[in-house]
């Protein structure tokens, strides 16, 4: 779920058709509503998607290599097999997308849906922070343990690592004054 500046919120539900394909409905709800004010239909099982910062897009990645940008009113803006399964994503701006594979962290254009540059971070979940930051989780540190980094969105540098021995973790996320951090062990 994604909540909206006007206290809306986008909801994603994949579900299986009665002629057995999977349908992705991206489900807008307004401030305060249990019933969906716009619903967006498209073929597949999503893995993750993502609300721009303008509100007018919504990024759809699927557990197949499909990667689908769509307007807020249902149009498919554009649409790319990346050649790799993108299993989270998120909008850096306007311009500018991130998205994690089994391959690492891939800078898009959030216009054309091509590839910038990759970085070597192959994680289970990407979200953001304040002041420019990315918090990567489940990383593997030393082939021993799976913790959380803190890097850069510029220039993917690494800020800070966090691992438990023994233990995995996930869901890293900021508070939004960067001062503080929640995650699942």
């Amino acid at each position: 779920m994604i909540v909206t500046r006007d206290g809306g919120v986008w909801a994603l539900r994949v579900k299986n058709g009665k002629d057995a394909q999977w349908k992705i409905l991206l489900m807008r709800f307004g401030p305060r509503s249990s019933e969906p004010v716009k619903i967006i239909e498209l073929a597949g099982e999503a893995a993750s998607f993502a609300l721009s910062p303008d509100e007018r897009r919504l990024l759809v990645t699927r557990h197949s290599n499909l990667v689908t940008l769509v307007d807020v009113d249902g149009g498919v803006i554009t649409e790319r097999d990346m050649g790799f399964k993108v299993r989270r994503c998120m909008f850096l701006s306007d311009e500018e997308i991130l998205g994690a594979s089994p391959k690492g962290i891939h800078r898009i254009n959030a216009r054309t849906l091509e590839e910038a540059e990759t970085f070597p971070y192959k994680d289970k979940d990407l979200s953001g922070g304040p002041g420019g930051v990315i918090v990567v989780s489940a990383m593997l540190f030393e082939k021993k343990d799976l913790g959380i980094r803190i890097v850069s969105a510029k220039d993917f540098k690494v800020l800070k690592e966090f691992a438990i021995p023994g233990h995995v973790l996930t869901l890293g996320r900021l508070s939004p004054d960067g001062r503080y951090m929640a995650c699942m062990a």
